[in-house]
């Protein structure tokens, strides 16, 4: 962890001509005191802060003892879905009476594994009007790709997301607001 700081608060007019502080790069401990008690900040970098020790002010200063209350950083890394994961090639039921012409454009949403095996990131549809036409923007994350199908019939736009979804020629661009925060250009 890297440095220590103590805060002071104090309610009213003092407390708005406080100094403000950025977070340092490395993590940090804070230390807020009021009137009845010290609270310990912990900073992680692209975590937070978080609330992690408490010490009463009844029992003495907090100088050289533990917390009376303590709390762990919570642990908000997402849990691995690893080759223990379901085998199932789609999550959700594929069968439909009312879709059934439309078979690419559910398994475009729906269908987590390839043919070979491979794991797959489910992509979707998002279907709204432009004025008097019907538009179907569809997406897939995995490889950061979509495009966008505008026409008068809602039925023509279903027709023609399906015979593209289910074809190798799609007219996939590149979508920039797919791609993941880090790789994205910074100007």
């Amino acid at each position: 962890m890297g440095k220590s700081w103590t805060i002071v608060y104090r309610p009213g007019r003092a407390a708005a001509k406080r100094p403000c502080r950025w977070l340092p790069r490395r993590g940090a401990e804070f230390f807020v005191r009021t009137a009845h008690d010290t609270r310990g900040l912990t900073a992680r970098p692209f975590v937070g802060m978080c609330l992690t020790a408490l010490w009463y002010h009844a029992r003495g200063t907090r100088a050289g003892r533990s917390p009376d209350v303590q709390w762990r950083f919570p642990d908000v890394k997402k849990p691995n879905m690893g080759k223990g994961a379901s085998d199932a090639r789609h999550l959700a039921a594929m069968e439909t009476a009312l879709f059934a012409q439309h078979l690419p454009v559910l398994e475009h949403m729906a269908v987590v594994r390839y043919d070979d095996g491979d794991a797959r990131q489910p992509g979707w549809i998002r279907l709204g009007t432009l004025g008097s036409a019907w538009t179907m923007d569809v997406k897939d994350p995995q490889s950061e790709m979509a495009f966008r199908l505008v026409d008068q019939s809602v039925d023509t736009l279903w027709n023609t997301a399906a015979l593209l979804l289910g074809c190798e020629e799609a007219p996939w661009v590149r979508d920039p607001y797919l791609a993941p925060k880090g790789r994205q250009k910074k100007s």
